[in-house]
């Protein structure tokens, strides 16, 4: 069963030219797991009830501010609150169960500043620097220079970082693991745009390649008979999107898309 709430409010001012918006959202959700059936036992529980509480505030303020007639800048700052109250039981009872309640909590710094001149040259380039209570700093970043070519070939490039922290289920549950890293990834990619002089037609095609890295795993140790999650494999993903659209008549526009990805996996197993 599960039951979530979700709510926000966002309010932009204007200050001469520039902009300020704040936003606060809140997330609320309820999930209980209940395993009372004679067909699923798995050969140590006849049964077993999960319940995970969990509440999350989120508070957002950015600014956008244009310097001159081509460049322009955004700065901002945020705050994320998040709490979880977990109890597993499981019947015969191994160990007697012991509710836990935690809470976490992440601030963010981050700029980006784009420029777009009347030559057709654009750039985008941004970062951001996350505080978290239970994983320190972390920063990610982004640059996407362009060049459109007489108004119908637009070459573009893109470079940037990202990464994704466990959830509060991976840390705390009966499975988790409080010692694990964020996922990190770091994606490279390049392409190039066509326009049509009547913008009936355009075409895109982009090649991208992506690495990750501390990618969480579900392991299961035959040895011990446990289960929780770790950080174990790599990953590495490539490959290239076609896309068309071709304005039929007014009001009628056909599309295509294809995309091909292709990667691998590497699992640690042993050392």
């Amino acid at each position: 069963k599960q039951k979530s709430l979700q709510a926000g409010v966002r309010n932009e001012f204007t200050i001469g030219k520039s902009k300020l918006n704040i936003l606060y959202n809140y997330n609320n959700i309820d999930r209980l797991y209940t395993d009372d059936s004679v067909k699923s036992r798995n050969g140590y529980d006849t049964y077993s009830s999960g319940g995970y509480k969990a509440k999350e505030h989120f508070i957002d303020a950015f600014a956008h501010m244009p310097l001159n007639k081509i460049v322009k800048l955004t700065v901002g700052a945020d705050i994320r609150f998040t709490s979880t109250e977990q109890l597993y039981i499981s019947l015969p009872a191994w160990s007697p169960p012991v509710p836990l309640d935690t809470n976490m909590n992440q601030q963010s710094l981050y700029a980006a500043v784009s420029i777009n001149t009347k030559g057709g040259f654009n750039l985008e380039a941004g970062s951001r620097v996350n505080f978290h209570s239970e994983y320190g700093s972390h920063e990610v970043f982004n640059i996407n220079p362009s060049y459109l070519i007489n108004k119908k070939i637009k070459v573009f490039a893109n470079l940037s970082s990202a990464y994704r922290t466990p959830s509060l289920y991976q840390l705390f549950s009966e499975y988790g693991n409080k010692y694990l890293k964020p996922e990190a990834a770091i994606t490279a990619e390049g392409g190039v745009q066509y326009y049509s002089s009547d913008n009936n037609f355009t075409g895109r095609a982009v090649g991208f390649s992506r690495s990750v890295k501390d990618v969480i795993f579900f392991y299961y140790n035959s040895s011990t008979f446990t289960s929780q999650y770790i950080n174990q494999d790599k990953q590495k993903d490539y490959g290239f999107e076609l896309e068309a659209s071709y304005k039929v008549i007014k009001n009628v526009t056909a599309k295509a898309f294809y995309t091909y990805v292709s990667g691998e996996i590497t699992t640690k197993k042993a050392g």
